[in-house]
Order: C-alpha cells, then structure tokens, then sequence
C-alpha cells in the first residue's frame, strides 16, 4: 500500500466510523501539512488529540480546537515526584532527614518545574546514600545551572541531564553512549545491544574472570543501572520480568548525540543532517552508524581504514565490497536489512579477522563462503538471512562453525543445507550461550549435552524431537543452565511425532520460557515442571485430557499460549488456579463447547484473546469476577459468540468491567 492509498484509507474509515485518533509529538507545522491529508476536518463524528511541544503547531492545526496547555509542576508536585524517583528502592520504614529535604526542595527549584528534568535527578539522587553526597549534587547543580528565574526552560532540562551523564560510572560512560547510534523513539533489543556492548570491549572479561557472574549478566546490569538512574526508558519488559527493549526519551538522546560528538565517540552519515568529518583536533573515527550512502564513495573507507565498528540503518548499499576491501580493524559489522549482492557474500569476508560482532540478518544472503572460518575472535553471529519462506528460502553454509571456539551467542538460518556432506559439528563451542535455529535433522542432538553454558536454545526440523528428549536418558543428564527452550516445526502443519514433554521438563529444570509444537499424548504431573517456567507455548499438542488441571497448578505461570492443543469438548479453570497468569491465549480449539471458569480462578488475569473457537457458545460466567482483565479480543469467532458479549447482548454483562474489548474478524 502507498502512502498515497494509505491516506485515503484513514480519511475513509474516519468518516464511516467514529474514531479517536491519537497523534503523538508533532514537531511542526510542515510536518501536520504533510499528515493533514489522511484527516477529514469537517463533518466528521471522529476526534483527534495532537501531542506537540509548539503552542504554534496546536494553532496552525486547529485555531477553533481546544488547546490544553501543561503547567509546569509546582514546589511541592516536584518534591514529591523527586521522592519517588530518589528513594523509590529504600526500606518502608525509612525517613527523609530534614537536611535531604531541605537540598532536594532547593534542586527541585533549579528544575523550573519540569518534570523530565525531576526525574532524571531523582535518578541521580538515587545512587546517593548519605547527606553529604546530596551536597556534593547540590553543589554540583548549582555551578550547573544558574540561579536565575529568566533561563529558559529547555537549557534547565539540558544541564540537569548533562549533570546525570557527568555523575555516571566511567564504566557507563561509553555504554551510554552507544545509544546514540540508533535512531530516534527506536525500540533497542536489550539482548543485541549487549551484545555490541561486550564486542566493543566496555565489558571487560575480568568481570567473568574474577566472579561467577557472565559477561551478559554484568551487561544487563550497567542497562539496569542506566534505567535506575532515569536516562533510559523501558520499552518492552518479558514475561520473566527482563528488559527485552529500551529507548531513549528524545531530549536524553539529544544529548547522547551532543556527547558523541564532543568526544568524537560516534560519526552518524544521514540524509537530514551535517555529516561532519573527524578532524586532526577530535581524532580518528572509531564508530560509524550509516542511514543513508548518498554522502559516501569508496575513497571514504578508504581514508577511514582504521574504523572499528559498522552498523547499517538502510536497505541498500552499493560499497558493501569496499568494506571488506579497507576495513580489517572492524571489531562490529551489523549489516542487518541490507539486500546483499544477489544472494552471495563474497570471500572476502574472512579477511575481517578482529571481528567479535558480525550480523547478517534479513539480507537475503543464500551462500555463506567458507572463509568464515577465519572470524574465530567472533563472540556473535547472526546469519537469519531470509526471513520468510519461499523456494529460495535455503542458505548454504559451510561446516566450518566449530572453529570458532569464541562464539556465545549462534544464530544459523532457519532453513540450511551444507557445501559438503558432513554434519555441522557444534559441541566444542562450550561458551555458547544463545543457539538457534539448529536444524535436528543436520547435526548430532546429542551435541547440546556439550553446550553446557546454553541458556537459550531454539530446535528446528520435528523430526527429530523425539531424540531430543531421549538424550536426557539416563536423567542425571541435564542442561542445567537453559532458560529458554522452543521447538518449532518449519512446515505449514504440525507434526504428527509425538514429544515426550516429561523427558524435555526433567532434562532442563531451570526453564523460564518453553515453546512445544507437536503432539503430546499427556502433560506430566505440574511437579514435574521447573518452579521457575513463567511462558508456555503449546501449538498443535492436540491432548485429550484437559490440560487446565495440569497447567493453572504452575506458580510463577505468566502467560499460556494454545493453539490446537486441546481437542476435548470441556475446559475448567479452578478456584485459586493460576495465580500469576497475565496473558491467556487461546486459539484453534475446534471442538471445545463449554469453558467454565470458577470465582477465584485467574486473579491477575490482564489480557485475554479467544481466536477459532467455533463451537464455544459464550464466554466463561467467571470472567466477571476477574476484576483484573483489561483487554479482551476476540478473532475469528462464530457472529452469534460475538453478538451475546456486544454491549447490549445477553452476555455482556459477564465483560462489562473490561475497559478494552476487541472484535475481530
């Protein structure tokens, strides 16, 4: 669809339904010219809110519209913001001393009312325990922003989130400013980002050395520390309660890119801004992120031989050669999205030696060379090439993985074969952390038994489940560190091989997330689970005996998926069942009739879809004592199921405390 047709879809569906469109951060008033097409302004019964930090913008839109102006917070909303943010993790019994609160009342003036500029203070404050530390901030902040009421607003919230990047760790320093290389309100996978982070070198190996702890774990706690302090946001946090993306606020990052560029940390090539070069007086660029080529030419690598790292924004890219012709230093290369040299990565690629980061994710990549074998100081490679099924959907890699020994983290093509006959042989790659995508039918399962440090493993090819839990036989042998295991099928139906779910749950206790597509003849006892197993996935299990029973005993179970799973006609969820149960989803259940759910059943129930049921007649009596459940969809049911819980129907007294109810068909 073009933007054009995009438009006059929204216009369309704007004047035959009644709609409230929401419209976040619109900078100016070219940029609402550019968008005000898609939205009819007269007689319409759809509203629009519009988010803008320019008075002028919210006039130019709408001169007769209603325009709420945000007051800035005063000395005591800012106090007690401050509070929350500063002693957010103290005891229940702990007191602000008079003398905390007399400097915090005076910092909270500095920040003129603004509350990006409270929190991440608070944030800083945070870290600091006693009376004296809050002096040193106190100080600190008043040589940094002056006393006068007259200065502007946005140069207040500009220092007080320089002072929060000058207070950092030096340890924090550069991983914060990693962050600049993203774009602007970009989802940043928290895994990935760890990933770069330990390829660059800001988390030294004797953290792992001297301790029990992982590099990824140490890692993961500098992002922790980076959220606790306010100058990065959570954008998506997992069913087991770990940071899966992050952002940055647009003004935090404004100054992540005004840091970068002062120390000459990171050189960003764009088509909407001043692509500067590094001169004599900032030294040598170190870091490239690239949104757009049109500025560059083959001498420019050339000249900038000594570049480290190479991450790629855009889809097209036509010096991919000259990469790997003059950049033999780089410790990173993302070239994630772009679509490389009809389907062939030259030769070449081995030359990179120093590389600790390599992605060749979504370039359509189908022949990998067998010079990979060279990048043994690689510690992740990602080599998802095609990301959608077709008849060209097969990479060819080579056999040569097992020799880099480095490798922590392994991500194969979802659909392979191999140059040679041999199998891909895995099991001296004992740091390996993350495998996926191992194709069951092309290496020896009983490989992972190796892999002992494994904490997240992804099966590929059905075939081959069965022998998976059969090497847990006898049942002393056990990988004991994975957290996160799926086996999925790469065919359009189930199999039909039936997985032993019992042998899989006892070979891997520590399981956070597991994710099964196959048949299951019968779950085990809820004993025999890992304590710990927050994500369940049962796709095409077809069981016979309700499975409910077995699953709402879990005590840390968050979200439950089913697809196919159950083919009985019956379905009970019992009192005091499911105690954390956040997510339910239930999809494909052809013969299910009747679904009971008793009062107690589901507490913290939030989120409910119901998709191809088709002979379920009406929603559970019981969800109306679920007080917790916000939103409720339903895809793909029967005209008369969705007609009984429609506000008016006979059932719809069972949802009307749903704040969000969905129809979908």
């Amino acid at each position: 669809m073009t933007h054009d047709e995009l438009a006059k879809k929204l216009y369309q569906v704007q004047q035959e339904k009644r709609c409230l469109v929401i419209l976040d951060d619109i900078w100016s008033t070219e940029a609402w010219d550019l968008l005000s097409p898609a939205f009819p302004s007269r007689q319409v019964r759809s509203k629009i809110l519009v988010t803008t930090r320019n008075r002028e913008v919210a006039l130019h839109i709408d001169p007769g519209g209603f325009l709420h102006e945000l007051g800035c917070l005063n000395e005591d909303q800012g106090w007690e913001l401050l509070q929350k943010k500063a002693f957010s993790r103290k005891d229940p019994d702990f007191r602000i001393c008079e003398g905390m609160e007399k400097l915090g009342r005076e910092m909270v003036a500095r920040c003129a009312g603004l509350p990006l500029a409270i929190i991440v203070l608070g944030g800083l404050l945070a870290t600091k325990e006693t009376l004296d530390e809050w002096d040193i901030v106190h100080r600190n902040i008043k040589s940094h922003i002056g006393g006068g009421r007259e200065q502007g607003q946005q140069s207040r919230v500009h220092e007080v989130l320089a002072l929060s990047y000058h207070e950092l760790p030096y340890q924090l320093k550069p991983c914060f400013l990693y962050l600049s290389h993203f774009p602007e309100d970009f989802d940043i996978p928290a895994k990935k980002l760890v990933q770069l982070w330990m390829a660059e070198g800001f988390v030294s190996p004797k953290y792992e050395l001297e301790g029990d702890e992982l590099l990824e774990d140490f890692a993961e706690r500098c992002l922790v520390e980076l959220i606790n302090r306010c100058m990065v946001q959570v954008a998506v946090i997992g069913s087991s309660g770990r940071i899966k993306s992050c952002r940055l606020h647009d003004l935090m990052r404004d100054l992540c890119l005004s840091k970068a560029k002062q120390d000459n940390f990171l050189h960003i090539v764009s088509p909407w801004g001043r692509n500067e070069k590094a001169d004599s007086s900032t030294g040598r660029i170190r870091r490239l992120a690239i949104f757009s080529e049109e500025s560059l030419t083959m001498n420019y690598y050339k000249e900038n031989h000594h570049i480290r790292s190479l991450i790629y924004f855009n889809e097209n890219s036509q010096l991919i050669e000259s990469i790997f012709k003059y950049l033999k230093l780089l410790r990173v290369l993302d070239l994630e999205g772009i679509q490389l040299l009809d389907g062939e990565l030259t030769e070449e690629i081995g030359s990179l030696i120093h590389l600790r980061f390599l992605s060749l994710k979504k370039t359509r990549i189908r022949v990998l060379p067998s010079s990979i074998s060279n990048l043994v100081c690689l510690e992740t490679l990602n080599l998802e090439t095609i990301e959608k099924l077709s008849w060209k959907s097969t990479v060819l890699i080579p056999t040569v993985i097992w020799k880099m020994k480095r490798l922590r983290h392994l991500y194969l093509p979802k659909w392979c074969n191999y140059l040679t006959d041999d199998k891909l042989q895995l099991a001296n790659l004992s740091n390996l952390q993350t495998l996926v995508n191992f194709p069951t039918n092309k290496c020896d399962v009983r490989d992972l038994l190796s892999l002992t440090n494994l904490k997240k493993l992804v099966l590929n090819g059905p075939g081959d489940f069965q022998d998976f839990g059969e090497i847990f036989n006898p049942p002393n042998k056990k990988l004991n560190n994975l957290q996160s295991l799926t086996m999925k099928t790469k065919m359009l139906s189930f199999p039909d091989k039936v997985v032993d779910v019992g042998q899989v749950v006892q070979g891997c206790p520590r399981l956070h997330k597991l994710h099964i597509e196959g048949r299951i003849n019968k779950l085990p006892g809820y004993q025999e689970f890992p304590p710990y197993l927050s994500k369940l996935t049962l796709w095409g299990s077809r069981l016979v005996e309700d499975p409910m029973p077995v699953l709402e005993k879990l005590p840390n179970l968050r979200v439950l998926r089913v697809w196919g799973a159950f083919i009985g006609k019956q379905m009970v969820c019992s009192d005091k069942g499911f105690p954390q149960l956040k997510s339910l989803l239930l999809w494909g259940l052809p013969n299910l009739q009747e679904w009971t759910v008793e009062a107690g059943a589901m507490p913290s129930l939030f989120r409910l879809e119901i998709s191809d049921c088709d002979k379920l007649v009406t929603a559970p009596h019981g969800l109306k004592f679920v007080s917790m459940l916000q939103e409720l969809e339903i895809r793909w049911m029967p005209r008369a199921f969705k007609h009984r819980l429609e506000e008016g129907g006979e059932d719809f007294y069972i949802v009307q405390h749903v704040p969000s109810i969905i129809f979908l068909n």
